[in-house]
């Protein structure tokens, strides 16, 4: 991402042992250890958040849209105000030199992920995106489609304080033409997130990585 000081680049992980222990597959299955390179059209993932609202009976809105990546020009696609979006990214943590540790990380759609802040929550030496085909791997949905849940029990979520503060939150439903409106209380009884500052403020050019298309 850019911002103040050098660019981040995609989060390549050292060749050893993850914190992951599997992957999906472009159906949603357990593709089994070290799998990471998959295809994935976020049906699956898609089907399974609205069966997991319907469960639940959380209220919120969806609406469908043409296909967008990119949270600014989606954000004025389906008529919110950029803070409203909630951008969610694997984020890779280099936690030992053969070992990395990946996070979903949520901010608001005007803000830009801290990596330094990040590395620091989880005692890491140091943070960035995850390469696409890992960040595909893991959530099971294309880029710039992916929702703030993890329906895995290795890939923790954490939010910026900021989002935590908006009334509503919007985010991607696993597809590139399907958005959700939510109250962001809800989401946060029903994510669980974890709260902290991992947020600064964005650079004129959108964060570009495994959560949003390029700019």
């Amino acid at each position: 991402m850019t911002g103040d000081g050098p660019a981040e680049e995609p989060f390549e992980p050292a060749m050893g042992r993850h914190e992951f222990g599997a992957t999906l597959d472009g159906h949603g299955r357990d593709a089994g250890p070290g799998g990471w390179e998959v295809g994935a059209s976020g049906v699956a993932l898609h089907e399974r958040l609205l069966r997991m609202l319907a469960e639940v009976g959380v209220a919120y809105r969806m609406v469908r849209h043409a296909t967008e990546g990119r949270t600014e020009a989606a954000s004025r696609l389906r008529g919110h105000p950029l803070r409203s979006a909630a951008k969610a990214m694997v984020v890779g943590v280099k936690l030992r030199k053969h070992s990395t540790f990946y996070v979903l990380v949520v901010v608001r759609g005007d803000r830009e992920i801290d990596m330094p802040a990040v590395a620091r929550l989880y005692g890491g030496k140091r943070a960035g995106l995850a390469p696409p085909h890992i960040a595909i791997g893991v959530t099971g949905c294309p880029m710039g489609a992916v929702p703030p849940f993890s329906f895995r029990d290795d890939l923790p979520v954490v939010m910026d304080e900021a989002l935590a503060e908006e009334e509503v939150v919007v985010f991607s439903a696993a597809t590139l033409e399907c958005t959700i409106f939510m109250n962001t209380g809800d989401y946060i009884a029903l994510a669980k997130p974890q709260i902290h500052r991992v947020a600064r403020a964005a650079s004129s050019c959108e964060e570009s990585g495994n959560g949003d298309a390029p700019c």
